[in-house]
């Protein structure tokens, strides 16, 4: 159920992504987050 608070379980699978891809890991959606989401075909 999407809330649109980005809370604790939000950023832990933001870092994991951050972790699986090589990224920095600051469990925030940003704009490094967005572009890889992109190249892999997560997102529009």
């Amino acid at each position: 159920q999407l809330d649109g608070v980005v809370g604790a379980r939000t950023k832990a699978a933001i870092k994991e992504f951050q972790s699986l891809f090589g990224l920095p890991q600051t469990g925030e959606p940003d704009e490094i987050v967005y572009v890889k989401m992109r190249e892999i075909g997560l997102t529009n």
